[in-house]
């Protein structure tokens, strides 16, 4: 649940202090009245001064102007309790974080670009973090400011979660903490910042210079997509990169297909002269994409497989993450996952920014999708086969290892497939089980500083996906003899619909014969009721000699038909 009750007016004048990150100044809060921070440069005209009175509100209110300012607040439990009414394709890095995806949309729905918004966070649970790295790393939310107020309480973000907390807890504060480094300003009593600040704790880190001005012209990108045989997803696949607003090289390495694939490839070739196609003995995907990495002419690269479907904006996202944010070698987005066989969704995905606590114990990094600076990548020297199939986690790690920062785009910006025989699907449980440990130990200079939280994290995860496996191997050994009980219970189905309908039919035949032996009886009692019959029973019981030669006479006597 979200913590309440951390409003300003609580606090006294005197001990409320601020943190900026992009040269505005504030202003100490009286209990009981809002305030705006200006910017150093600007003063307060008497006109406004005038007006501060009508917005003297309190801190439970949701939304409320000043001039071209307008704030929101989620330190108010009933905007809190809105954001249920949020949805979409909403992204976070654990179940607990959703909320924060929930807040961006509703900052993107409410916070128009016409005016300047200030939008007010609590510290806790991380509620900032997906509003606060989006504004730093998309234009279009520049006119939104982000404040994050911390209370006496969340000086807790200081401290590491318990020795037996889940993964889902360390995200949560990874999350709460990047809030607090990525806000415009942080907020709260001195003593609490300073506890953060002494943890080592960045607060309202200075905004970037963008690497090149809105406007200018794009640095190339290069679509990496490596194919084995994959013929039947290529054409799909190609057709998403041409369809990028933002137009990219594309580099087609076939790493020893077979005819069909090879047909495809050539196909897709056909089509577009301007693909470039690299055609090699297979190498396995590392040697695949470093392959497609060395042809490519790009400033940057997308590592894209060739059954994923990119889209539309996918390019445009991550080029705008890595323009905000200069810093970043690279830029790492969320996606879907659905069912090649049936189309179904089966989860969302969100990465998390490179953190060694967590990163050594699971891969919170992210696919092997997403955009790299070309030069950091083939210094980093790209993908190891060795690693083979966790190559893109082992990359994390190196970059983790050597300092290099990324951007997090989580919006879902390309659909993975899972196949019937994908890599998730198919490889052994032994070699998930073991993936984190021979990861771990070829990074030794990160796990030597976490390796008490490392080792509780890897009990958690390697028993939770060890019982996962098992259900899903289990299921799998198990679904022949439910396949054959499903067909056994249809064909007892049709029977019964068959004998279902023959009853029916039988029915009716009952009714129409029940119906003319009504009508018979009826015919009979009356025939039996007659005048005629009844005189001629009675003439009959007289005399039956007599009856006869009565007979022979009506016969002379009436005329013959």
């Amino acid at each position: 649940m979200l913590p309440s009750g951390k409003g300003s007016g609580s606090r006294s004048m005197s001990s409320t202090r601020s943190v900026t990150g992009d040269g505005w100044t504030s202003t100490p809060k009286k209990p009981g009245r809002l305030f705006m921070p200006q910017p150093s440069s600007t003063l307060v005209t008497s006109d406004i001064r005038g007006k501060l009175a009508q917005f003297a509100a309190p801190r439970s209110a949701l939304r409320y102007t000043h001039g071209s300012m307008q704030r929101l607040s989620f330190s108010s439990p009933d905007e809190r309790a809105a954001l249920a009414d949020e949805g979409g394709e909403l992204l976070a890095p654990t179940p607990a974080l959703l909320p924060s995806a929930q807040a961006l949309a509703r900052v993107r729905r409410i916070c128009t670009s016409d005016r300047d918004w200030e939008v007010r966070f609590p510290a806790r649970d991380g509620l900032a973090w997906a509003t606060a790295a989006m504004v730093r790393q998309d234009a279009s939310l520049r006119h939104v400011r982000v404040i994050v107020e911390v209370g006496s309480d969340d000086a807790a973000l200081a401290a590491m979660p318990a020795s037996d907390a889940p993964m889902a807890a360390y995200l949560a504060l990874q999350a709460a903490r990047l809030a607090l480094r990525d806000a415009h300003s942080v907020e709260g009593d001195e003593k609490s910042l300073q506890r953060l600040r002494d943890a080592g704790l960045p607060l309202a880190a200075p905004m970037q210079e963008p690497r090149w001005a809105e406007g200018e012209r794009l640095p190339q990108v290069s679509a990496i997509v490596t194919h084995k045989d994959l013929g039947q997803y290529l054409p799909e696949c190609i057709a998403s990169l041409r369809a990028q607003t933002v137009p990219v090289e594309i580099v087609l390495v076939d790493d020893g297909s077979g005819r069909e694939g090879l047909a495809a490839v050539a196909e897709e070739e056909r089509k577009d002269g301007a693909i470039r196609v690299v055609r090699q003995h297979n190498r396995g995907l590392a040697g695949a994409r470093n392959g497609g990495i060395e042809a490519a002419s790009g400033e940057w690269v997308l590592i894209v497989d060739a059954d994923n479907v990119m889209r539309p904006r996918m390019v445009e996202r991550l080029l705008e993450a890595v323009r905000c944010c200069s810093d970043a070698e690279f830029a790492v987005p969320g996606f879907r996952v659905f069912d090649d066989a049936t189309g179904a969704q089966e989860y969302l995905y969100c990465p998390s920014e490179l953190w060694a606590v967590t990163l050594l114990a699971e891969n919170t990094g992210g696919d092997a999708c997403a955009l790299h600076r070309r030069a950091t990548l083939r210094a980093m020297g790209g993908f190891r086969a060795q690693f083979n199939p966790v190559e893109d986690w082992e990359l994390w790690l190196r970059y983790a290892e050597a300092g290099q920062r990324g951007a997090v785009v989580a919006e879902v910006l390309f659909d993975y497939r899972l196949r019937g025989d994908s890599m998730m699907r198919t490889l052994p449980r032994h070699a998930h089980v073991a993936a984190p440990f021979r990861l771990a130990f070829a990074h030794e200079a990160l796990l030597s500083p976490n390796l008490e939280t490392t080792i509780s994290l890897w009990a958690g995860t390697r028993i939770r996906e060890s019982v996962i496996q098992g259900c899903l191997q289990g299921r799998a050994e198990m679904q022949p003899y439910i396949d054959g009980l499903n067909e056994q219970l249809r064909a007892h189905v049709a029977e019964v619909d068959r004998l279902r309908e023959a009853l029916k039919v039988a029915q009716e035949e009952q009714e129409k014969a029940a119906a003319v032996t009504r009508q018979t009886l009826a015919a009979l009692d009356e025939l039996s009721n007659s005048t005629p019959l009844r005189m001629s029973r009675a003439l009959r019981s007289i005399s039956p000699g007599l009856h006869g030669v009565a007979g022979r006479i009506a016969r002379r006597v009436l005329p013959r038909k």
